[in-house]
């Protein structure tokens, strides 16, 4: 796409989602992550919501997406503050019968600046299907930040 500056002169139009390079500096250091943590809220687990399950398809989620960065979540030896990443998340329900509504919002950055990224997002449906929406939901979180982290370490273009 291009935008005409006078008669004959062009210029690539800037793209509508870049990021200043400022924006990915606390993700740019991050070194190891420690364990993601989800809480549940609301009626998460009225309607079967488990915590233990959720944790663990995170934990399994967030190594599959950044395995260009760790393959466990052991310190093997010792990071500045700046150099350790967290992820936390958090899921509400509201509800116990359709439609239930619920609402996931996670938090990425380092330990000096923990919300430095976050993204969220909202749905509903019925009960028996709210447990996969959930995952979806943490499932496309997950690699959004991912996606973050890389064009802030430099692995992709931002």
């Amino acid at each position: 796409m291009r935008t005409v500056l006078e008669r004959d002169e062009t210029r690539p139009e800037p793209p509508k989602d870049t990021l200043r390079d400022s924006d990915y500096r606390p993700a740019r250091a991050i070194k190891q992550f420690a364990e993601p943590t989800l809480l549940l809220r609301g009626t998460a687990e009225e309607i079967g919501l488990d915590s233990h399950t959720l944790d663990s398809f995170l934990e399994t989620k967030f190594l599959q997406d950044f395995a260009f960065l760790q393959d466990d979540f052991a310190f093997d030896k010792k990071y500045e503050t700046w150099e350790i990443g967290l992820f936390e998340c958090e899921a509400w329900t509201v509800g116990n019968n359709y439609p239930i509504a619920f609402h996931v919002q996670c938090a990425g950055g380092s330990m000096d600046e923990p919300r430095h990224w976050h993204f969220a997002t909202l749905g509903y449906g019925p009960k028996d299907k709210i447990v996969e929406a959930v995952r979806k939901a943490l499932d496309s979180i997950v690699a959004e930040y991912a996606t973050f982290v890389r064009k802030a370490r430099g692995k992709i273009e931002p």
